[in-house]
């Protein structure tokens, strides 16, 4: 081989030398880069699983957040529910001993012979009785009516004794004894009454007398 032959091929090993390398370098930076994306990859992944779990969190919250909102609400309804039931319905004892007072009023006045009503102390006293009646009913208290053939309601009426008759039906109401009374839409003090029964079979038809009203609590 002569000397430029072998210059020339000192020459071709000097320039593929770096071309060699440069490829090696290659080969070696490709499962580099797989591994980074792979491992990019992951991470993309457990960061979207993360943020659905923090979405999921954030659904969890805003759920027991409306539902706490929905419970205070009701509790706040329910509270002036009681309240309003409390201030309609707070003084029903006191009203039933007021309403005692009031019927002896009523009673007295019945039974005062004509010739008194047109004292001064006994229209004072009928004022007393008027401005009673008034202050009762300003609080939502006030009287039912029962009527003689009225159905026996027995959230109405207290039956405090039972008459043989024809003249009304069987359960009908044939007398009140002491007025009842509603305090608002409820009944504050059923009305005592006497009911109508049928006559037993074969009795003789009895002209009817007036049984005498039982005394009312109070007096």
């Amino acid at each position: 081989m002569t000397l430029e032959e072998q210059e020339a091929g000192q020459q071709m090993e000097t320039e593929a030398t770096p071309q060699a390398a440069e490829g090696t370098e290659q080969q070696a930076a490709t499962p580099d880069l797989t591994a980074k994306l792979e491992r990019a990859q992951e991470k993309a992944t457990s960061l979207a699983s993360e943020l659905e779990r923090e979405r999921e969190k954030a659904t969890d919250y805003m759920n027991r957040w409306q539902r706490a909102q929905a419970d205070l609400a009701n509790y706040k309804r329910r509270v002036e529910q009681e309240r309003e039931q409390d201030r309609k319905y707070g003084p029903y004892p006191l009203f039933l001993e007021l309403l005692k007072i009031q019927d002896n009023f009523q009673r007295a006045f019945e039974t005062l012979p004509v010739e008194l009503r047109e004292f001064s102390w006994v229209q004072g006293v009928a004022l007393t009785y008027a401005h009673l009646d008034g202050l009762l009913r300003l609080h939502g208290v006030t009287p039912f009516e029962t009527e003689p053939g009225q159905p026996f309601d027995p959230a109405a009426h207290e039956a405090v004794t039972h008459e043989e008759t024809d003249a009304y039906a069987d359960g009908a109401i044939t007398a009140e004894y002491q007025r009842g009374y509603k305090l608002h839409e409820r009944v504050l003090r059923p009305a005592l009454v006497r009911v109508a029964k049928p006559k037993a079979a074969g009795t003789a038809a009895q002209p009817e007398q007036e049984q005498e009203a039982p005394q009312a609590s109070g007096e």
